[in-house]
């Protein structure tokens, strides 16, 4: 309802209208006053009532759906623990349940779905799954294994290394360690000490089959500047390419950080000072291992990038060769991101440097 007085519109609705003609025909003003105050409680009293209902349907709804989200919650883990029990069934015991990711596994379409699987929907299911084990589990069991490869190998693998060198000079130890050590890892699963000699002597005759795919892969990135420069790279007479290499491929669990300029995962240790989050304490830094640095190939070929890492591994093998005789100072003048404010005591040297008795 409306009306239209001197020019302006008034709307009103049903029950505003009631009570509009209830109050026009009341003649006494005390009346009317009273009328007006008892209209404004009611209605003050119907909108908290009103709020009253709203509060309770929400407080309602939200423990509804807290109470759905756990509903699906445990639809999901238990579809889970069902694709878990039927991997078993297929071989996948301990290493399955160690390996796997619980989110990387759930991001398969087929697994999100609410129910748990019926034998018709394992059907479907177990192709996807079993190829993402391949894929996922392999590397993960590698990664651990590849700490007793570091025991019997490395001597092989300087040889090999300074092999590289002699024939593509001082740069190629660098390329070597991103190009080569990725398919020397392909080659030696290493479960024995007899084992991995045996198929490193079988892995020799494919050092020139894996030369010739560096030069096509590698090489063609490289571009002009593998063609149409020297590269005029100075490494010490005291270091050896193979220990360069490996320097380059031993890192700390429990600070992966990038170097900024490069993109690359650096040598050794790097708790940068003022990245408290990549700060470990010192039990943590027991593990260190050999990582194979094949994110490079996805990063700049620039040989500056280069450059800058030689000199970083420099630094470090100049406080390597002291040993726990290295102060925390000295550190620090080599290069502040070499050093740790947790890691640099006598100790944590002893950890950090730990790669030089395998090289040794």
């Amino acid at each position: 309802m409306s009306d239209n007085i001197n020019g302006s519109r008034r709307v009103f609705t049903t029950e505003a209208n009631d009570i509009l003609d209830a109050w026009s025909k009341l003649k006494d003003e005390k009346e009317k006053e009273t009328f007006i105050s008892d209209a404004e409680d009611r209605t003050w009293a119907e909108k908290l009532k009103n709020r009253e209902h709203i509060d309770k349907c929400r407080k309602w709804f939200c423990t509804f759906e807290d109470e759905h989200s756990q509903q699906l919650k445990a639809i999901s883990k238990q579809r889970l623990w069902d694709i878990y029990e039927r991997l078993e069934l297929l071989g996948y015991g301990d290493d399955f349940m160690w390996a796997v990711d619980y989110m990387e596994l759930y991001g398969i379409e087929i697994v999100r779905e609410p129910e748990p699987p019926t034998g018709r929907g394992w059907v479907k299911m177990c192709p996807q799954v079993t190829q993402y084990l391949k894929e996922a589990i392999r590397p993960k069991r590698l990664t651990e294994e590849y700490r007793a490869f570091l025991q019997y190998c490395l001597p092989s693998l300087r040889t090999a290394v300074a092999a590289f060198a002699r024939l593509y000079g001082n740069v190629f130890p660098l390329l070597a360690s991103f190009a080569n050590l990725g398919e020397i890892r392909k080659h030696l699963d290493p479960m024995s000490k007899d084992d991995i000699d045996l198929k490193f002597g079988s892995f020799k005759p494919l050092l020139p089959k894996l030369l010739a795919r560096w030069e096509r892969n590698v090489a063609k990135r490289l571009g002009k500047y593998v063609r149409d420069r020297s590269w005029s790279i100075n490494i010490p007479a005291n270091v050896q390419p193979g220990d360069l290499v490996i320097t380059y491929t031993l890192c700390c669990d429990s600070c992966e950080q990038f170097i900024p300029s490069t993109g690359v995962r650096p040598a050794i240790h790097d708790c940068a000072p003022g990245l408290e989050r990549h700060q470990r304490k010192l039990s943590e830094c027991d593990d260190i291992y050999v990582k194979v640095l094949s994110q490079l190939g996805a990063q700049s070929w620039h040989p500056e990038s280069y450059s800058n890492l030689i000199g970083y591994a420099q630094s470090v093998l100049v406080g390597c060769n002291k040993g726990d005789l290295a102060t925390v100072q000295e550190l620090d003048e080599l290069d502040p991101r070499l050093s740790c404010k947790i890691c640099c005591d006598s100790s944590g040297l002893r950890k950090i440097f730990h790669w030089r008795e395998a090289v040794s």
